[in-house]
């Protein structure tokens, strides 16, 4: 079974003194509560073969933390011990002196294992792609600084005040009697705030922030070396607001984008295979993105030759703007329109065999995103209706989503110049 705590806050409610205490809290959980001590939680999942480990069993985002815990089924009293440990998690983390101390050591390693290659370039992404913004100020992993030197009084004020049962769910997703589990959660979980104790919550919830992206002026680049990079890496992002999914409208227009990549996707491998030209890239990909949950840009993703960035990014540009111009054909469409469906085919045939992991992050975004989760069966239903009504016209038209004028983000990172690397420039 999978069972999950999700909480409705992360990085992005954090003041400037206190970044990176949502996710130090999030370690504080498996450290000591009021009825585990002494990484009793740990040793209880370790009792019953759980998996457990860095990020295994819970992770914090920017607007998000959720506790994460796999259990077996098979034996009596095991999920509701893995329920009164999420309870734990959710009300009664014990935050002092001593366990922040011993907890600071496994964080700050975790903050440095962050500043490799992959993490390097996330952030400076990120930066680019939200400037302006508390996005880019409020990265998950937090500030050195604050890890060192915050204090346990600052981390208790933050956890009575965003680990608040209005703003917590319960996932429970496996093999049991639903009704005898959701019984045991409203038992353990349904408390007055005010009667949480040692650290009681107001009357009154906190708010979810919103905070929106500004738009970039026109084009901006981006450009980073990196000594851990042996080869180049580009992405172009056409920002827009994030993309609504909750009517067949909606998704009928998500179907259309995903069509549009799809007939695009076999143009670009042609391009990559068998140029005309010159040869600009050994990889290629364009998605309908979503690297912060109020952004869904249209994504360029290459992996060009050395010293071929620009003709790279020329080449796909080139590519989007004539199927502006000239659309697709309908073979192209077609074959993308088989491609798709048989994708559902397959998830609707394999549905008894999904994880329960998958089905529970849909959940996950059901209460905090407000995405719908009708399962595979639904979605398949309606796309196996939707597809062939949807016409070569409207998967030309997503190609307008790619507005090369305004709001566009370049974010390139290449393998400083080197005898090794003479040839990786822009």
């Amino acid at each position: 079974a999978e069972l999950f705590l999700v909480v409705g806050f992360g990085s992005l409610v954090e003041e400037e003194e206190e970044r990176g205490i949502a996710h130090i809290i999030e370690h504080l959980g498996f450290s000591a509560t009021k009825a585990y001590e002494n990484h009793a939680i740990v040793k209880f999942l370790e009792s019953i073969g759980a998996p457990f480990g860095a990020c295994q069993n819970a992770y914090t985002s920017f607007d998000r933390t959720v506790y994460t815990l796999h259990v077996p089924t098979d034996k009596e009293g095991i999920v509701p011990e893995a329920l009164t440990v999420l309870r734990e998690f959710a009300f009664f983390t014990r935050i002092s002196e001593d366990d922040l101390d011993k907890e600071r050591k496994v964080v700050l390693e975790e903050w440095r294992e962050s500043k490799n290659a992959q993490g390097r370039l996330f952030e400076d992404y990120i930066k680019a792609l939200c400037k302006g913004c508390k996005w880019c100020e409020r990265l998950p992993i937090g500030k050195e600084e604050v890890i060192r030197g915050v204090s346990s009084e600052t981390l208790r004020k933050f956890y009575s005040r965003f680990y608040h049962p209005a703003r917590m769910s319960v996932v429970a997703v496996g093999d049991f009697d639903g009704e005898v589990v959701i019984k045991k959660i409203k038992e353990l979980f349904e408390i007055a705030p005010g009667e949480i104790s040692p650290l009681p919550r107001a009357a009154e919830a906190p708010t979810r922030p919103i905070y929106a992206v500004p738009d970039t002026p026109g084009v901006v680049v981006a450009s980073s070396t990196d000594p851990e990079l042996s080869y180049a890496q580009g992405m172009l992002d056409c920002k827009r607001p994030r993309q609504g999914s909750s009517s067949i409208r909606e998704f009928r227009r998500r179907l259309a984008e995903d069509l549009f990549h799809k007939s695009l996707s076999s143009r670009l491998l042609k391009l990559t295979l068998e140029p005309k030209g010159p040869r600009n890239f050994f990889a290629v990909s364009t998605e309908t993105g979503e690297p912060i949950p109020t952004l869904n840009p249209m994504s360029i993703s290459l992996s060009p030759l050395p010293g071929r960035m620009r003709p790279a990014l020329k080449t796909v540009a080139e590519e989007i703007e004539r199927v502006k111009r000239m659309g697709f054909h309908e073979a192209e469409v077609r074959r993308a329109k088989r491609s798709i469906l048989a994708e559902y085919e397959e998830q609707y045939i394999e549905r008894d065999q999904r994880p329960s992991e998958s089905i529970a992050e849909e959940y996950v975004s059901l209460f905090l995103d407000g995405v719908p989760a009708p399962g595979i069966e639904e979605q398949a239903r309606v796309a196996a209706t939707l597809l062939p009504r949807i016409s070569m016209e409207e998967v030309m038209q997503v190609a307008k989503e790619y507005d090369f004028s305004r709001n566009v983000v370049v974010k390139i990172a290449t393998p400083p110049l080197s005898a090794w690397n003479p040839l990786y420039s822009c």
